[in-house]
């Protein structure tokens, strides 16, 4: 997922709130069939981490407990 360098440059949330951005959208991503692991990517190119609280140095996979829900099946 490719995301605007506004969303990373704008961000002024804490830890938590900067897990629950990147995991709201690795875990809508990864819940359809066939995706497990989602990359995150800041205008096209890759980004150590995000926040300084969230590595996004490898793909992220499906996380419930950080959104605190868990995996639908569709």
């Amino acid at each position: 997922v490719d995301l605007s360098a506004v969303f990373a440059d704008k961000f002024k949330g804490g830890s938590g709130v900067a897990s629950l951005a990147v995991y709201s959208v690795v875990n809508t991503v990864a819940s359809n069939p066939g995706i497990s692991q989602v990359q995150i990517l800041i205008d096209g190119q890759p980004k150590p981490d995000f926040a300084g609280a969230v590595d996004l140095s490898k793909p992220l996979s499906f996380d419930a407990k950080t959104i605190g829900g868990e995996k639908l099946n569709p």
